[in-house]
């Protein structure tokens, strides 16, 4: 995790475990040998409150766009194709901007938290794209 992050956390005691995205704008560094085009996957929850706006995620790869999408309420699975170009041997970074991140002791009654929450994160996959 390179940056926008908070620190890992767990929904319970046997719950799934994620990280939330605290600002608009989180990247994380991922090592490649630029051996063709990838799929990337993401399980991830937008952070929700009353009245929220939807919440759209978009992602870009060492400056390349991959797209843009609406997350769901919950947790959800979003794939974005990334093209052979895009990647770079040895370091690239793999950045997500959303549209919000808001504080939920401003926008939830009771709340305490003062980090600004965007998603919270399960887990990410980079797979080869299937060739012909």
């Amino acid at each position: 995790l390179r940056s926008g992050w908070s620190g890992f956390e767990q929904t319970g005691p046997a719950g799934d475990t994620f990280a939330w995205c605290a600002s608009t704008r989180c990247a994380i560094q991922v090592e490649s040998r630029a051996q063709g085009g990838h799929l990337v996957r993401v399980r991830v929850a937008p952070f929700r409150f009353p009245d929220a706006p939807p919440q759209t995620v978009t992602v870009s790869l060492n400056g390349t766009s991959l797209g843009a999408k609406p997350l769901a309420d919950g947790m959800g699975v979003l794939s974005f194709e990334s093209p052979r170009a895009a990647w770079l041997k040895g370091p690239n970074e793999l950045r997500f901007d959303f549209a919000y991140a808001e504080a939920p002791q401003s926008k939830v009654p009771g709340a305490s938290d003062s980090r600004k929450l965007a998603a919270a994160f399960d887990w990410l996959e980079i797979a080869p794209l299937a060739t012909p």
